[in-house]
């Protein structure tokens, strides 16, 4: 039986056989056993796209920086949501996700019908799913796309090429027998295969009756069209052809479920089912997005020409790329822009505000290797970081400000930031 269990970004799991006294989310002993495993499996670094999904915490588990779903193989489905402010409810974080997911362009972009549907109760990978089958619904709507498909067959009519040799071969006393080649118009396509094994993976994965329901109904349509058998070479002979537009939602919808594109390295032999995003790179992502799209007066530009710190003596070998995620420019300045997701407390100054030395040191590197005399660090808003933090490196000419990125509300974000500039 599956059991949908919710926590956020560094929180705990424990087995639910672990000590009362543990603080942490219950998880059945199979459960923790595998992603126990799965930790001992994965390379130990801070690679945001490639370290481990949690880390070993004695008898806990602590995830990491990632969100979205993890489920095992008894069922148990990880729900993983951003921890941003503690008021925040699950609803309010699945939507800043979907927001930031949208952005960026790693979900397809779905106009205000979303406000329709009922998923406020639903957890993300529900909610991922619901998308996906209005996508295909919309799109059995239109009409499944055919195309013709070169086949071989012993016929008893000729139709399409005869093959002299095949027929010599088969047909030598079959004078009623055509061993022929031809072209068929059929649905069985890349496109239509992937979408159908998709639909198949959704209904193991869901456990809402509605989107079960849905996702029978559309497999039905896709009745006649075989299962992919390779997903990668379905996903390179998919066309590009303007009359197939109305495929290309469902089709990045197909890469992600499909795990194509998946950010998680799987565990050895085993079978985790995963939809997850690092949030460091979504959070860098979805403020380049914004502010290129956004900010007036400005020139923003995420492809920095890259500089490096040293060139090794003898073979004079560069090494240290240094590049920036935003280069912000009017007629006037040059700013250093780089992102951290990362929770400050500026109440908390005898810590020096959580603040990372080494990130300091990269910013400031940045500024001098490009000649900015300001550079500013965006951290994700919370209820611990709401105001901007300014300070000047000493005797360096140089502005340093921490200024924290409102991801509920995007419009303010924009005017504060413009403001703050």
């Amino acid at each position: 039986m599956t059991k949908l269990i919710t926590v956020k970004e560094y929180g705990y799991l424990k087995s639910s056989s672990a000590k009362q006294s543990l603080v942490g989310e219950k998880i059945s002993p199979l459960a923790f056993a595998e992603l126990a495993d799965l930790i001992a499996e994965t390379p130990d670094n801070d690679d945001v796209e490639h370290g481990s999904i949690f880390w070993q915490r004695g008898q806990r588990l602590q995830v990491r920086h990632y969100v979205g779903m993890v489920q095992t193989s008894d069922g148990t489905q990880i729900e993983i949501l951003p921890k941003i402010s503690d008021s925040f409810t699950s609803e309010i974080l699945r939507n800043i996700v979907f927001k930031m997911l949208r952005e960026v362009g790693r979900i397809p972009y779905k106009s205000a019908q979303t406000a329709n549907l009922h998923t406020a109760d639903l957890p993300l990978l529900e909610i991922f799913i619901r998308d996906f089958l209005d996508n295909v619904q919309q799109l059995v709507k239109r009409g499944i796309r055919s195309d013709y498909v070169r086949q071989t067959d012993n016929l008893p009519f000729l139709k399409g090429k005869l093959l002299i040799g095949h027929q010599l071969k088969h047909n030598l006393i079959r004078s009623d027998r055509f061993y022929v080649e031809y072209d068929s118009f059929e649905p069985d396509r890349p496109e239509n295969r992937l979408i159908k094994s998709t639909l198949q993976k959704v209904m193991r994965l869901s456990i809402d009756y509605n989107n079960q329901r849905l996702a029978r109904e559309l497999l039905f349509a896709f009745g006649d069209i075989p299962f992919s058998t390779d997903y990668r070479k379905d996903f390179q002979a998919c066309s590009k052809d303007r009359g197939m537009h109305y495929y290309q939602d469902s089709l990045i919808w197909c890469k992600l479920i499909l795990n194509d594109e998946a950010p998680i390295p799987q565990a050895g032999e085993r079978s985790f089912r995963s939809l997850l995003f690092p949030m460091p790179r979504l959070f860098e992502d979805y403020v380049t997005s914004v502010f290129k799209r956004r900010l007036t007066g400005w020139k923003v530009d995420s492809q920095v020409r890259s500089q490096n710190l040293l060139s090794s003596h003898g073979t004079n070998k560069q090494l240290f790329q240094m590049r920036p995620d935003l280069l912000l420019e009017n007629e006037v300045v040059k700013i250093i822009a780089d992102t951290k997701w990362k929770l400050l407390n500026q109440s908390d100054e005898s810590n020096k505000f959580s603040i990372s030395q080494a990130d300091l040191y990269q910013v400031f590197a940045y500024a001098k290797y490009y000649g900015s005399e300001r550079v500013i660090l965006i951290y994700p808003k919370t209820e611990t970081f709401n105001n901007a933090i300014s300070f000047d490196y000493i005797d360096q000419n140089c502005r340093l400000d921490l200024w924290p990125m409102d991801l509920e509300n995007e419009n303010n974000a924009l005017n504060d930031f413009q403001a703050f500039l």
